[in-house]
């Protein structure tokens, strides 16, 4: 369980840096919902990082 437990976090990880790129590159394209974009994809890197990095028991 804690293997696919740090498997969903590094998923996580890369989504958020992808969104987080992505929008980065493209703000004109996402217009007033950019930052909102950018705050969603940090938000997933940090929750998958505290995934990754949590001890399970």
């Amino acid at each position: 369980m804690s293997v696919l437990e740090k498997m969903v976090g590094i998923v996580m990880m890369i989504i958020g840096v992808i969104l987080t790129y992505q929008t980065y590159e493209n703000v004109k394209a996402a217009g007033i919902a950019a930052w909102f974009f950018i705050f969603l994809g940090v938000a997933t890197f940090l929750v998958g990082a505290v995934l990754t990095i949590a001890k399970t028991r």
